[in-house]
């Protein structure tokens, strides 16, 4: 009698943990068990407002208004909805991004939202890759506007998109620049075994009298 019983209770249990497996993703379900989310959610995330605040949220969740540094998140995709703080209902807009956590790594929004749709700054965030020789690592660098002209640490590389670009690992400074817009600099780690993922936006450069002297003439 006792054999029946164990075997059911084994075939039910295999049948439970096939549909949680198949249900819950691996990476998830890691990240949720006690003593191994300490050392697997180790993902970390940073939101900076310039000339103001905004209310954060991440997956639909409210985190509160920036700055933020948001520690030991899992690993996946995210999607982070700022709305600068603002009398103006109108004035300014809501901006969503969508970045990928990978395990180990620091994501980061360093951004300026103007009115209507205009934003500068940069989003950058890590993506794992199998680690080849050499120590380096890819970089993927876009842009709003494309074409924008990209300089690296003072010289000049490409425009946008530049992707899957392969560099030794290490600290280096990106600048864009296009006519007509401001120029935005910043700086980005290269590290071994993962692809760095650059957006840069960039404000058009206000038009004053003078400007618009120029232009005409």
């Amino acid at each position: 009698m006792k054999r029946p019983k164990t075997t059911l209770i084994i075939t039910v249990s295999i049948l439970v943990l096939s549909l949680i497996f198949y249900f819950v993703p691996f990476d998830t379900l890691l990240g949720k068990i006690p003593f191994v989310k300490e050392i697997y959610n180790n993902t970390t995330l940073s939101i900076n407002l310039k000339n103001g605040d905004a209310d954060v949220k991440i997956n639909d969740k409210s985190y509160g208004k920036t700055p933020l540094v948001i520690n030991n998140l899992v690993n996946g995709e995210y999607t982070i909805v700022l709305s600068k703080i603002s009398e103006s209902e109108v004035f300014y807009k809501d901006h969503s991004f969508d970045i990928y956590l990978a395990q180990n790594t620091e994501a980061r929004i360093d951004i300026e939202i103007g009115p209507n749709s205009l934003l500068q700054g940069v989003v950058l965030y890590y993506t794992a890759i199998p680690k080849g020789s050499g120590n380096t690592g890819l970089v993927t660098i876009t842009s709003s506007p494309l074409g924008s002209k990209i300089s690296l640490d003072g010289e000049l590389l490409s425009n946008t998109p530049l992707s899957g670009y392969l560099l030794t690992k290490g600290q280096y400074t990106i600048k864009m620049s296009k006519t007509g817009y401001e120029e935005l600099e910043t700086p980005i780690i290269i590290r071994e075994g993962y692809h760095l993922n650059v957006k840069g936006f960039l404000f058009p450069v206000p038009l004053t009298l003078e400007t618009a002297i120029n232009e005409s003439e």
